[in-house]
């Protein structure tokens, strides 16, 4: 029995969060009826009114109130509703907190900015029109690392009129009704920031047959957070989170994105790592099946003078990693799980190029052709991820070789200058 996928670089990767599509695209994508808010705006902005740059003298902002929560379902998918308020107590702060970016993927869910809306400190609020202020773009944040892919966007909305002494009230609404992995569902909050947080409240509700199997608030901060568990009137299970006083986060020379160190909750329906495994293998498998006379044949002609294993090793490397062209752009046909499933390993050959899981997926059927152990590998490129919970978040694909002693050689196939 073959092997499933090799996991590495345990962490969470900000850009392969999920999110969704925003209030300008098919209603069918959308939750029919307008929500109701979370917080009691009213007290929320009352609290506000205790928070003064002399209070906080080293905030730019501060979170007053926010409410995560978050809906599951047997299969996976998910809605989240989020309110925030938010004051500005500086300049610094009002030229940061003028703009606003929502990420998200336009295949698995969608997006909807619901309200964004000013509270001046006596009293008055301006409510905005979130489709006059916020505008829809192509995520480019990966294209510095040469992928695109147009499934990625990003929501960017500008407030205007913003002054210091503002709260700014902001309630989205965001799903995945296609799951990445089917049957699963993980998440992550972070209870930290460059702004101190007076409360932070998150709430997961989820079917009694799917419970939370992994659940670690990492990074701790004293004793700023509390959780609890209960069941519904209707049998779902409710995880609740509260943050109170959380000190802000003073960033240093190259300190690692804060989203990583800081404290932050992560949960999972996933109790093992092994599940994921098996889930890319089998995502992966049916495209490894189809091989051609042709690629066996360049395999043959690739280890012909090779005498010994690794010398085949590195001749048949050395034909994916610069002969397959690698591509920072997605071409489609990924029809169950875009951004983690290979196409047809002889569409890659045939094209003599691919994304990093085509030449990855490409390497490990030409590795299996010439005698070897071959698997693909889903990898983090950047931060590694934290193992205490199980997560299908990952953003780049590799290939590995078992050894005869059991250990593993790593073979990154994106990279077309090296000879190792």
């Amino acid at each position: 029995m073959r092997l499933p996928t090799l996991l590495l670089g345990l962490g969470f990767a900000f850009a392969t969060l999920p999110t969704g599509l925003t209030g300008q695209t098919t209603a069918a994508s959308q939750p029919a009826s307008a929500p109701r808010p979370l917080l009691d705006a009213k007290a929320v902005f009352n609290t506000s009114r205790t928070v003064t740059a002399e209070t906080y003298p080293d905030a730019e902002t501060v979170q007053i109130d926010s409410h995560y929560r978050c809906e599951y379902d047997a299969k996976g998918a998910y809605a989240v509703l989020n309110e925030d308020f938010t004051k500005v107590l500086t300049e610094e702060g009002l030229r940061s907190a003028r703009e606003n970016s929502f990420q998200f993927s336009a295949f698995y869910g969608y997006f909807e900015l619901l309200a964004l809306e000013i509270w001046k400190p006596d009293g008055r609020v301006v409510k905005l029109d979130p489709k006059a202020i916020a505008k829809e773009q192509s995520d480019r944040s990966s294209m510095s690392a040469n992928i695109y892919d147009p499934n990625d966007k990003v929501v960017v909305a500008t407030i205007p009129d913003l002054q210091v002494g503002d709260v700014i009230r902001t309630f989205t609404r965001r799903g995945e009704n296609k799951p990445r992995m089917a049957g699963a569902f993980s998440d992550w909050n972070v209870l930290e920031s460059t702004a101190p947080i007076l409360r932070q409240f998150v709430e997961i509700i989820g079917p009694k047959e799917l419970p939370l199997q992994s659940k670690a608030l990492l990074g701790k901060v004293g004793e700023t957070v509390s959780a609890s568990e209960d069941t519904l009137p209707d049998g779902r299970l409710r995880y609740t989170w509260t943050a109170r006083n959380v000190p802000q986060i003073f960033p240093e020379p190259s300190m690692p994105a804060f989203y990583t160190v800081g404290q932050r909750l992560l949960v999972s329906t996933l109790s093992d790592w092994k599940e994921i495994s098996r889930w890319y293998w089998k995502l992966s498998e049916s495209h490894f099946a189809h091989v051609t006379p042709e690629m066996r044949k360049k395999v043959a002609e690739l280890t012909a003078k090779a005498s010994t294993p690794e010398e085949k090793m590195r001749a048949v490397f050395a034909f994916v990693s610069q002969d397959i062209r690698y591509l920072g752009i997605i071409l489609g046909g990924e029809d169950t799980s875009p951004g983690y499933e290979p196409h047809d390993v002889n569409l890659t050959f045939g094209n003599r190029s691919g994304v990093c899981r085509d030449k990855a997926a490409l390497l490990v059927v030409l590795l299996r052709e010439a005698g070897f152990e071959a698997f693909p590998v889903l990898i983090n490129a950047g931060p590694k991820k934290d193992p205490e919970v199980p997560a299908p978040f990952f953003n780049h694909a590799i290939s590995a070789v078992r050894l005869p002693d059991g250990t593993y050689q790593l073979l990154d196939s994106t990279d077309e200058t090296t000879s190792d």
